[in-house]
Formats: structure tokens, sequence, C-alpha cells
């Protein structure tokens, strides 16, 4: 099978924010303050910190190899990229049932694929990094049948896949508008247009300095620290 894109996204930078490669209009209602053991609330779906835990443990144990070669990189880079894979997951859902759309077999069989290919994470992880690699396939097909689901409302017939996915688009970009969105300040980052951003320096909540050097590797380059990965012990790294 031909390297999926989330995994050559992951291997070139870690590309949290642009992963998905989705466009939209409109901010977030995101608040910042999570209860007990919970790294997100996204709507009516709770991500634990121990979801998150495993899942970028499996990411990260998936992707050792390549890392070993290419150099590690922190983990919490990895933890970032997983939480948005996570959130990303969460809002699609929510959104398919909010438009009564299925998914297409296209994601099952992404599922399976992934499934399939997980011989180097452990046994009682290939669950959860099958489910967040295969958000991508998820937001595709939702978005497709959420979009073309709003034009018939609005009296849209045959409309064109670029309408389609550009209405499917908006609708992710300011889902997050209409319901509570809660990310754990300790990762540094809000959700907007849908997606997992850096917080601004402007927010009044802390954010560990972790967290903001681990943003700039990909998202501020100019003022990444070419030492910071070296400096982290070991259990802080990925690969």
């Amino acid at each position: 099978m031909t390297q999926p894109r989330l995994r050559r996204h992951l291997v070139t930078g870690l590309a949290a924010v642009s992963m998905l490669g989705l466009t939209g209009c409109g901010g977030a209602v995101t608040t910042t303050t999570t209860g007990p053991g919970t790294a997100a609330q996204i709507g009516d779906v709770t991500i634990t910190q121990a979801t998150l835990d495993d899942t970028t443990d499996a990411i990260c144990a998936d992707l050792t190899p390549q890392l070993q070669q290419d150099g590690p990189v922190a983990l919490m880079q990895v933890k970032q990229y997983a939480l948005n894979l996570l959130t990303a997951r969460a809002q699609a859902e929510q959104l398919a049932e909010e438009y009564d759309v299925e998914p297409g077999p296209e994601v099952a069989q992404d599922l399976a694929q992934w499934k399939a290919q997980s011989e180097r994470v452990p046994e009682r992880l290939r669950d959860e990094f099958a489910a967040a690699m295969n958000t991508e396939a998820l937001v595709n097909s939702v978005l497709d049948g959420a979009g073309t689901a709003a034009l018939a409302r609005d009296g849209v017939r045959n409309p064109t896949q670029e309408q389609v996915q550009q209405r499917g688009s908006d609708l992710f970009a300011t889902w997050s508008d209409t319901v509570d969105v809660t990310i754990d300040p300790r990762y540094g980052a809000v959700v907007e247009e849908g997606l997992l951003q850096p917080a601004r320096t402007s927010l009044s909540v802390p954010v560990s300095a972790q967290a903001v050097k681990a943003w700039a590797q990909v998202n501020d380059r100019e003022n990444a620290s070419p030492d910071f990965v070296e400096t982290l012990p070991e259990s802080q790294r990925c690969g």
C-alpha cells in the first residue's frame, strides 16, 4: 500500500496543524479549562489523558524505525499531533450525527489497512492507533456527506464536487463555534477552523514551555531551537 498521507506528513515534520489539508472560514469558541484526567472536551466527546497517552505511544512506536534514521522528535510534538487526530475525529463523528451521515465503505477499508500494518505497535494499542490514523478517511467521507446534505437543505440539486467539498470544509471549520471546546492548556493549543493551532501568546492561561517549543519546531521555524530535542531526556523523545 502507498504510504498514507497522514504518515508522510508526520514523518516529514509532524505537521499537526496542516495534516488534513482542510480550508474554511470562521474561528472557534474555545476555552482552556478541562476536568481531571481530561485532555480535551470536544462537544459531547471527552478525550481522556489516558487515551491521548496511548495514542501517542502507538504513533511513536510505529514511527520509531523511520525516526531512528531521520532523527528523534520531541514526544510533545507527537502528542500534539495525536491530539489533533483525536479532536478532528471527535468533531467529524458529531458532524456526521448532526447531518445523519454514514461514512462511506472506504473508511472501513482504510481502517482495516491501518490495522493490517500496525505490526510495530504494541498489540494492546493497535485499535487506538488504527482509529487515530483512520481520521483523515473519516473526515473526508463525513465532509462529503455533510456538505451534500447541507446543500440539499438549501435547495441545491446536483451540486458539483467542488461545491460539496467547500461546503463540507466550511461546516467543519465553523463547527466548533456552536459547541463547547476545551483543551488542556499544557498542550499549548486551541481549535481554530476545525484544527488544533498553537495558542496565541495573548492567552491568559499558562502554556508549558515544552509545548511552545514543540509547536515551534513545525510552526515557527525562525524561533525553533535546533538543540531542543537533544536537551530532552529519553522519556520525552520519540525515535
